[in-house]
């Protein structure tokens, strides 16, 4: 059964700054089955081109294919080349237009199949990571771990101000972390425009969650 944690959360705007970065969270995988492992790039400014080379065990997952942009983030002018052998990955993002992007998002969703068995884990390692000229950016390894994802939590949130006696509103584009404190596993989300986030596929644990918000970035 899944198990459903609805969590509403009295928040104060919080500031919170990025750095130019690249990230894999960590993702559950089912014995005997098919999940994808998104990219995540931070406060990218002008993206030229990306470069990037990622490390994993095939003893306990197998990569299958690269899906190139899923969400749209990138726009026609960017070309992607992506080069898999086993037990690593490559790809390379470049720009043949003068209109470059610039922000966070999602680039990439890597598909995997687990060939291990239950409790086991891959590292998923940036061997060398390039945006732009810098070599220097900060990067985040994820993991894909075999267990029994079958747990989800979910909720909004919103501010409200007693004192003031306003409506409460929800609060969009909020940085949120769920922790799980049983290991170093962790996932990211943002809140939707009606402040929803959710994370499925969890493997049964003790968890904490964080939330984050630039004070520019509107109300």
């Amino acid at each position: 059964m899944i198990r459903n944690i609805y969590i509403l959360l009295l928040l104060s705007l919080l500031t919170h700054i990025w750095g130019q970065s690249i990230e894999i969270p960590q993702v559950c995988i089912t014995e005997d089955s098919t999940t994808t492992v998104p990219i995540f790039i931070y406060d990218v400014l002008d993206l030229e081109y990306i470069d990037i080379t990622i490390e994993y065990d095939t003893t306990i997952v197998n990569a299958l294919e690269i899906i190139e942009n899923p969400v749209g983030l990138l726009d026609g002018g960017y070309s992607f080349i992506s080069n898999l052998i086993p037990g690593i990955i490559n790809l390379a993002i470049g720009s043949n237009s003068a209109n470059l992007f610039s922000g966070s998002g999602m680039i990439a969703q890597i598909a995997f199949e687990s060939i291990g068995e239950l409790g086991e884990f891959s590292s998923l390692t940036f061997l060398d990571a390039q945006i732009n000229s810098d070599w220097q950016i900060s990067v985040v390894d994820g993991s894909i771990e075999i267990g029994n994802c079958e747990y989800s939590i979910y909720g909004q949130v919103y501010y409200y101000s007693p004192s003031s006696g306003q409506k409460p509103f929800k609060i969009p584009e909020v940085g949120v972390v769920l922790n799980n404190a049983d290991s170093q596993y962790y996932h990211t989300d943002t809140t939707n425009v009606y402040g929803y986030y959710q994370f499925e596929s969890l493997m049964e644990g003790n968890y904490s969650l964080s939330f984050s918000k630039d004070k520019n970035e509107g109300n």
